[in-house]
């Protein structure tokens, strides 16, 4: 940190789970929020502190990003704490100040590898947003919604492997997408979730059955909901209506108005409830990158205007930032703000089980905190009580 002892945000509007406060004021001692309230509350200081005004602006919890392949050139498949490095580094940007790097279906070899790097960056520390751990997105996965997952390295559940792949990572994984519908799905499922690890469905086929079987052994989570599952329909609602009906089942969703179309969003927030969705952006390695042709999971990915897609046209990632898809939840949705913030926020870390201090800003809880003009534009991000990023560029 500094040289300040504290670091005090004054003025503007500071969300906090009660709701927004008018002219509050936010005080950061060390690593942890010391005081979250109204300027008129705060208490008088004695010690040295550093004083940010932000009267014009939004002082709300740093972003939460659980499902993140890349960005600036980086990727989780890359295998290295350099490449996990630059994520970090790179996310405080957007205001992300935590990140579960995400995986690809691959083959073991590189899923390994991915493993010891989470392992290695958990024990080293990340220059920039906190890494909360991993998240294997595959390779336990249907071929018939593969999407942009390698199928030539899609194989059945295996408790081996992944009780491999979570000693690899240092117990660092959080979260495992899964088709619930796959032979050994169900006891990989129990396992996970007997090991507090978040069961999510994904790349899935399933019938409204088979994810309730899933739901009954611990499954609560659903990976991109809409993309990368069985549709609904009337007669039999598959993956996509068990998602929307049964709620103990929080749903990610790619609100970058591509993927999945701004109605249909609206209609999972009806369905879930704003407490059930998480944004997520689902970013590759081209996010602050030119367009052009990029790697993700072994295959050639071609982005044009920001749109990432393969050859055949199908969608392959996403060049998104959380920032961007709470303005397009606010913009083109309809939520409130609070509504958008929320589910960038508290949503994802309760999902995976660190809402104790990452997601709100509370008394006690670890100082990530992103700093929003009016028009929902980054000012500043401050991480673990550090300011590590700053749009006018005068960083402490």
């Amino acid at each position: 940190m500094s040289k300040h002892k504290c670091i005090l945000l004054r003025g503007g509007r500071v969300l906090t789970s009660a709701g927004m406060i008018n002219n509050g004021a936010l005080l950061i001692r060390g690593h942890q929020i010391d005081f979250v309230g109204s300027l008129s509350d705060l208490p008088g200081l004695s010690e040295d502190y550093l004083e940010l005004d932000t009267p014009d602006s939004l002082i709300v919890p740093g972003f939460v990003d659980i499902h993140i392949h890349g960005v600036d050139g980086a990727d989780a498949m890359d295998g290295s704490y350099e490449a996990l490095d630059v994520m970090s580094r790179a996310l405080v940007r957007y205001g992300t100040t935590s990140f579960l790097p995400t995986t690809m279906t691959g083959d073991r070899g590189s899923l390994r590898q991915a493993a010891r790097a989470v392992s290695e960056a958990a024990t080293r520390g990340t220059s920039g947003a906190n890494l909360l751990g991993m998240h294997l997105e595959g390779p336990f996965i249907s071929i018939n919604k593969k999407g942009v997952q390698n199928p030539k390295y899609a194989r059945l559940p295996d408790i081996a492997e992944l009780e491999d792949l979570i000693e690899l990572s240092g117990n660092q994984v959080r979260l495992v997408s899964i088709a619930p519908e796959l032979p050994g799905a169900l006891r990989a499922i129990e396992r996970l979730t007997s090991r507090g690890i978040t069961a999510s469905v994904g790349h899935s086929n399933a019938t409204f059955a088979d994810v309730m079987k899933a739901v009954n052994c611990g499954l609560d989570h659903a990976t991109h909901t809409f993309n990368g599952m069985k549709g609904f329909c009337h007669r039999e609602p598959g993956t996509v209506g068990a998602v929307l009906a049964l709620q103990q089942i929080k749903a990610e969703v790619i609100a970058d108005m591509i993927h999945v179309d701004p109605i249909a969003i609206r209609v999972l927030v009806a369905a879930k409830g704003v407490d059930r969705v998480i944004l997520i952006s689902d970013a590759i390695r081209a996010v602050g990158m030119p367009d052009g042709e990029y790697d993700l999971g072994g295959l050639a990915v071609t982005v044009t205007d920001g749109e990432a897609r393969l050859k055949d046209g199908t969608l392959a990632g996403t060049t998104l930032t959380i920032t961007e898809a709470i303005r397009n939840m606010v913009d083109r949705v309809g939520v409130s703000i609070e509504e958008a913030l929320q589910m960038a926020t508290i949503n994802p870390a309760r999902s995976i089980g660190c809402d104790d201090r990452k997601g709100s800003l509370a008394v006690g809880k670890d100082a990530d905190v992103t700093v929003l003009s009016r028009d929902l534009r980054v000012q500043k991000t401050i991480v673990m009580g550090k300011v590590v990023y700053d749009a006018v560029g005068e960083t402490p």
